[in-house]
């Protein structure tokens, strides 16, 4: 498995708080209660990736913040045209 290490740094109280990760729009975390955690995913984890991270009250988790955009990223191999030529000398 290969994965995130993810940490949220805020001067704010956070008490009473939780997080919740997104992974192109899908909720793959729902109740994170530490500003250090690891996201694992499969290895054949590939395509284009948005992690995003909103907030809640602990015990209202329909009262959502905002999405917050904090990683992109392409795991896709380009589709290259190659000519490969092997000389024998």
């Amino acid at each position: 498995m290969k994965g995130f290490h993810i940490q949220i740094d805020t001067a704010d109280d956070l008490t009473g708080i939780k997080f919740a990760l997104y992974d192109n729009d899908e909720r793959v975390m729902p109740q994170i209660d530490t500003v250090n955690f690891d996201y694992l995913v499969d290895a054949d984890y590939s395509g284009e990736h948005t992690l995003e991270l909103t907030y809640y009250r602990e015990g209202l988790p329909e009262v959502e913040s905002d999405r917050i955009n904090f990683y992109s990223g392409n795991f896709t191999l380009p589709t290259l045209t190659l000519e490969v030529t092997a000389t024998v000398y």
